[in-house]
């Protein structure tokens, strides 16, 4: 009996360290994700303030070749997020890891895809002019 009770105990603790590590992994390629994400929009902004002086050198083409690279990498960052939830689901806690950080991320990456929607629009406008 002891040794059945040792034998729980032992499983447990191997179960709580799989737990741990797939945490701790989760964690790492959602900080990942994130700093990907948050260079793609110093990236964005590094252009936007390179074109928007007068007399800059930004064609028609320059600017819609850098806004559909930049959509691909939203699209890239969305399916690398998918990913990320398929390869963890059912292995960490759902309810108090994996969903609310998948939701508070997918909501930035949204906001990204406005923003530049918003910019992809106004940006044919201006270079049209």
């Amino acid at each position: 009996r002891t040794d059945s009770l040792g034998e729980l105990r032992k499983l447990l603790r191997k179960q709580d360290d799989e737990q741990q590590q797939q945490e701790q992994r989760f964690n790492e390629e959602i900080n990942k994700w994130t700093h990907d994400l948050e260079q793609m929009g110093i990236n964005f902004v590094a252009f936007i303030e390179q074109c928007r002086p007068l007399g800059s050198h930004c064609s028609q083409r320059h600017v819609q070749r850098h806004l559909r690279s930049l959509r691909r990498s939203c699209n890239e960052l969305r399916g690398r997020l998918d990913a990320v939830e398929i390869r963890y689901l059912g292995k960490i806690s759902e309810d108090r890891i994996l969903m609310p950080t998948l939701r508070a991320v997918r909501a930035v990456l949204q906001q990204y895809d406005t923003e530049l929607k918003l910019i992809n629009t106004e940006a044919y406008k201006l270079v049209e002019q």
